[in-house]
């Protein structure tokens, strides 16, 4: 287990990396939070400090398996678009645009 700081008011302000961020309640603080916003929030009780359960790592089959599946996806989705890009322009060919813009 592994202790997270947690939002437990309806909404605090944070400064991130120079950046203000408005975080709602039950949101987990980011690491990168600034060490003053962390001290002030849990001084007027605006965060608490909760338990979390940590995932067990994933083998590396596990990794790799995923990033197959992702690149699958991806290639698949690439393939979609294409075939849509190609119909289309079959479409236009078709109805005597030839793809291009009719001219005047």
């Amino acid at each position: 287990m592994a202790k997270q700081l947690k939002v437990i008011a309806a909404c605090v302000v944070v400064n991130v990396g120079g950046q203000e961020r408005y975080l709602y309640k039950g949101a987990v603080l980011p690491s990168s939070v600034e060490r003053k916003d962390i001290t002030r929030l849990k001084n007027t009780g605006l965060v608490a400090e909760v338990e979390v359960a940590v995932p067990e790592a994933d083998s590396a089959a596990d990794v790799a398996a995923a990033e197959k599946a992702a690149a699958e996806k991806a290639a698949a989705e690439k393939a979609a678009a294409a075939k849509a890009a190609a119909d289309q322009g079959k479409a236009d060919k078709a109805a005597g645009n030839g793809g291009a813009p009719a001219q005047k």
